[in-house]
């Protein structure tokens, strides 16, 4: 793995909480882009996971944790 994919799969689950947040306190937004909103940050916190996962994983490797 390298350090690209893996600081934007990051990026991607900080920028998913922070649009998820967004999201559920905003009321005056539509329920269609609220809807979008909440979809594509639980995409990027869940691709972010796996990233996070994947790290965990190659560092265990590494250092043999």
């Amino acid at each position: 793995m390298e350090i690209q994919p893996a600081a934007g799969g990051i990026i991607g689950l900080i920028i998913g909480i922070i649009l998820f947040i967004i999201s559920l306190r905003s009321y005056k937004m539509s329920l269609i882009l609220k809807v979008i909103l909440v979809t594509a940050s639980t995409l990027l916190i869940i691709v972010g996971g796996f990233t996070l996962a994947e790290i965990y994983k190659i560092t265990k490797e590494v250092y043999h944790l």
